[in-house]
């Protein structure tokens, strides 16, 4: 069919539109690329400013025996005190016993070596692993210890043998673990929503938490020819990743925020003669006594499947 020259006029006009709204939609779409760059970027930075544990999916449970088996959990996190680690931190006043907040047996404990500005990694460093399944989340800890306080003696007060301390924030907010004084006089102190746990070298766990005791989750200790091991089971029902009501356990896909901190006795004593920690750059209290905005690690449950893996 022909087409006259009204019929051309009127159809110039749409062309140029058309040519308009591609321009239009070239501009959007690299506005779009922008803000997505800026915000992986951000990502990246911030996940590259602090550590953070991954947490693969197991079909096949670990189990918390106190030997970490070769396929139980994926790549380890190593952490060290040494003077040159950024994040390593002591908690000073240990280093007198008699200006010490924490009660003990003062009159055994050397006070001539300070322990707590660093510790080579044969006499303090760990390797950090994590797994989770449907049910439970899955800690361990392989310490590098010159010397292992384990004694049963101190099984009712089980911060004062070497061990490790983990600090779990579930729902991310800090109003749940309020610090106070040290743990040894603390009957009870956070909820699901964040807590700390405790497993010493002997196997003697502490949990003073409001919703839960040390009979809801399990542990253990091994001995290692350079140290020790801890294994923490953690059902995922303990971890609460809502502030407030409705309760929302831990799951795939699941962001907590987390906290160390490792007691380091060099002789056996009834007391903390080094407690090491982790601190980000903006903090410098320890977990327990700046409470959850001293958490400031991470800990990643993977998602069991993922189209983005790359």
């Amino acid at each position: 069919m022909a087409i006259d020259e009204g019929e051309g006029i009127r159809v110039q006009p749409v062309r140029k539109r058309g040519r308009r709204l591609t321009v239009m939609g070239l501009l959007v779409l690299v506005a779009l690329v922008a803000v997505a760059m800026v915000t992986y970027r951000n990502r990246v930075s911030k996940a590259e400013e602090r550590l953070t544990l991954l947490a693969r999916y197991e079909r096949t449970s670990p189990v918390a025996d106190g030997a970490i088996g070769a396929k139980e959990y994926g790549p380890p996190v190593t952490i060290t005190w040494t003077e040159d680690n950024s994040l390593a931190a002591f908690q000073p006043y240990l280093l007198d016993p008699t200006k010490s907040p924490v009660p003990g047996d003062l009159t055994t404990a050397p006070v001539a070596v300070d322990a707590t500005k660093s510790k080579t990694p044969a006499d303090l460093s760990l390797l950090a692993y994590a797994a989770y399944t449907d049910t439970s989340l899955f800690l361990a800890f392989r310490v590098r210890d010159q010397f292992v306080d384990a004694e049963e003696k101190d099984r009712e007060r089980p911060e004062y043998n070497d061990g490790v301390e983990v600090f779990i924030d579930g729902d991310r907010e800090p109003n749940d673990f309020v610090s106070g004084p040290p743990i040894s006089g603390v009957g009870v102190n956070g909820d699901k929503e964040g807590f700390q746990l405790l497993v010493n070298a002997a196997g003697h766990k502490l949990s003073p938490t409001r919703d839960f005791t040390s009979e809801d989750w399990r542990a253990s200790a091994g001995r290692t020819a350079d140290g020790y091991v801890i294994e923490m089971e953690i059902p995922l029902t303990l971890i609460d990743t809502k502030d407030g009501p409705p309760f929302a356990p831990a799951g795939p896909g699941s962001l907590l925020h987390l906290g160390f901190a490792v007691t380091d006795n060099d002789v056996e004593v009834s007391r903390q003669m080094s407690y090491a920690y982790l601190r980000t750059s903006k903090r410098t209290s320890s977990p327990f006594r700046g409470g959850e905005r001293a958490w400031g690690f991470g800990i990643e449950l993977k998602p069991k499947r993922s189209l983005l893996s790359w």
